[in-house]
């Protein structure tokens, strides 16, 4: 009976650490680094290359 026991919480504590980790790329992902790939950024950096001379 302890086996069970120890495999379902070692089983536990992997899907907590997987959704730890996935929830931390997402919040990275979307909130720390986010992808300013819209309309505005693209001009914004043609703006800044001109400006700069690149």
């Amino acid at each position: 009976m302890e086996s069970k026991s120890q495999s379902t919480n070692t089983l536990l504590l992997v899907i907590l650490a997987v959704l730890a980790i996935g929830g931390g790329y997402y919040y990275y992902d979307n909130y720390i680094e986010p992808k300013n790939d819209g309309p505005m950024e693209r001009a914004g950096e043609k703006i800044d290359k001109a400006i700069d001379g690149r």
